[in-house]
């Protein structure tokens, strides 16, 4: 026992502990300096300066404390955020899911809508592009204007496309007036007008492209493509991270990732994700640091109220502010770890498929296929017929 915790008082001093672990720890030494202050009343920066040596290790020997305690209680942090901690209720974490797969079912739609949209533009397309070619064939005067094509030449160029609004519908009804208006205006006004509407039509696709990439992105961002959601957005955040690797490659997470990191220790490919994970701690603990501050301030509301109504308001404020700030702040930070871990995943994983002797899979399909029963040859045990199924280079 003795040798793993010196192990972890070593790993104490790294640059990534230092910010996940050491930067919370000064955070609550700071926040219980001050209640000790305004409860007690002990001078505390005169004790600092009359036994500045005693004082400096004291409070190096907490650092250290409370440094190592955050460490060890990441995964504590990390399942509260998750809403999978033991104390909390069945009751709540099943109104919590449903709040969820209501969300996700929201953004499916979305989703949905999007995509039915562009499929509803394809056949305006094929509709423009036959009516473009009847066009072509009406007889028209030479030198005629007529307001009505000039009309919808101006609508096509000065139209804002907004996806919330019957959009499509608009554009057929351009459509529609410019081939009854068309035989009676010039070439020019009614090739003008046409050039017009295909730069619409393509404004549109654009718009929907990008929309549908959008929606997508942030579907695979915020949600696991399985079945079963979290009762909380942070944990299906992070649930999201894990979907990726079985969703596109067929692997198992919790047995790809460390045999993943074991294969390319020597590398500085897992430099950006470790940072990734040190913001992600840091703000998590710091999360924590201020609803544990919130706690204490309104426990102790009797006593700070009497000896300073200003640090009381003060410190409720401050506590729950920066709780809600930092709980903001976590979304975007397991977001941001994700995409660092996927994309350790997607360039590091022929190293680990070469460091297990696997052969190199010839299309996508056949990759899924051997992450697959690798897992399920790691998972279970497997009659002889199933291991001779897994194939050695």
């Amino acid at each position: 026992m003795l040798p793993a915790f010196f192990g972890r008082l070593t790993a104490l001093f790294s640059p990534r502990v230092l910010v996940s672990g050491t930067l919370p720890a000064l955070l609550l030494m700071g926040y219980g300096a001050l209640f000790l202050t305004v409860l007690t009343k002990l001078p505390v920066a005169e004790i600092w300066s009359t036994g500045a040596t005693l004082t400096t290790v004291l409070a190096l020997l907490c650092l250290i404390a409370l440094t190592y305690l955050f460490e060890s209680l990441k995964t504590v942090f990390t399942q509260w955020m998750c809403g999978t901690a033991i104390w909390i209720p069945k009751s709540l974490t099943a109104q919590w899911s449903k709040d969820q797969q209501s969300e996700r079912d929201e953004l499916n739609n979305k989703l949905r809508n999007v995509a039915e949209q562009l499929q509803g533009l394809k056949k305006l397309q094929a509709i423009w592009s036959k009516q473009s070619e009847e066009l072509k064939a009406v007889p028209q005067p030479a030198q005629v204007d007529n307001d009505d094509v000039v009309a919808v030449k101006d609508e096509a160029r000065r139209y804002s496309v907004n996806l919330d609004n019957q959009y499509l519908a608009a554009v057929q009804v351009l459509i529609k007036r410019l081939r009854y208006c068309s035989a009676h205006a010039s070439k020019e006004a009614v090739q003008a007008a046409k050039q017009e509407l295909d730069i619409l039509l393509q404004r549109i696709d654009r718009t929907l492209d990008v929309a549908l990439n959008a929606a997508d992105r942030e579907r695979l961002a915020k949600f696991p493509q399985g079945e079963t959601v979290a009762p909380t957005r942070f944990g299906n955040r992070m649930a999201a991270i894990d979907s990726y690797t079985s969703a596109r490659y067929g692997m198992d997470a919790n047995l790809i990732w460390h045999r993943l990191r074991q294969a390319n220790n020597k590398t500085d490919a897992w430099q950006a994700v470790d940072d990734a994970k040190a913001a992600l701690d840091f703000i998590v603990s710091s999360l924590w640091v201020h609803v544990l501050v919130a706690f204490v301030t309104l426990t102790t509301m009797p006593l700070l109220w009497h000896q300073s109504r200003a640090v009381f308001v003060s410190l409720i404020i401050a506590s729950i502010f920066f709780a809600f700030t930092f709980h903001a702040a976590a979304m975007e930070a397991v977001t941001s770890y994700g995409r660092e871990l996927s994309a350790a995943l997607d360039l590091n994983r022929w190293s680990l498929l070469s460091a297990l002797h696997l052969p190199t899979p010839l299309n996508a399909e056949e990759e899924y296929e051997i992450w697959t029963r690798f897992g399920n040859w790691i998972r279970y045990e497997q009659n002889e017929r199933s291991r001779a199924s897994i194939e050695y280079r």
